[in-house]
């Protein structure tokens, strides 16, 4: 799908890949796959971003939206230079069995949830408050700006007694993760 400017978009994808580029979606995008890759390039939607995929990738490159809620049962998420605006609604991102990748990205109150994969993120911003679970998996995040921006808790246990005005990740993890920053 190409050049599409609605006020909302829903897809259903049975077994095959799709492709949207180039579109304005005003409210809310909601795309649907069973079988089969979806990639979305150069798209702006206004609020929120609905991906769900039984089993396939999903690539989004360039996108904007208010926020975001993503359900991949057997897949990779790549987001590159994938934006959310709404600084307000809670994304949720959960991912049963594949990577997450975001990129050059910028994510607001994100839970990331991975129940069997990798979380590898490289220049990207975790505004306000997010959860990061991984049951098995490796978490290497390369955190847009300094240190100071950013408030990063490894134990749920040390959630309330740390109280800050700084962008606050928590951490669930079977491993450690590896945290370092651009700036």
């Amino acid at each position: 799908m190409d050049a599409v400017d609605a006020a909302s978009v829903t897809m259903d994808c049975d077994t095959a890949d799709c492709t949207l580029t180039d579109c304005t979606v005003s409210g809310t995008l909601a795309v649907t796959m069973d079988c089969g890759d979806l990639a979305i390039t150069s798209t702006t939607v206004g609020k929120l971003c609905r991906m769900q995929s039984q089993l396939g990738d999903i690539r989004a490159t360039d996108v904007t939206c208010g926020s975001s809620d993503v359900l991949l049962s057997c897949g990779d998420l790549t987001l590159e230079q994938y934006v959310e605006t709404d600084s307000v609604q809670t994304s949720a991102f959960l991912l049963d069995l594949g990577d997450l990748a975001p990129d050059q990205s910028v994510l607001y109150d994100a839970n990331l949830t991975l129940n069997c994969g990798n979380l590898t993120a490289s220049d990207t911003a975790l505004y306000a408050g997010t959860t990061i679970v991984s049951d098995l998996g490796d978490i290497t995040l390369q955190l847009r700006g300094a240190s100071s921006t950013y408030e990063v808790l490894e134990t749920a246990s040390s959630v309330e007694a740390a109280q800050s005005d700084t962008n606050r990740i928590v951490i669930t993890s079977d491993k450690t993760a590896r945290v370092t920053y651009t700036q």
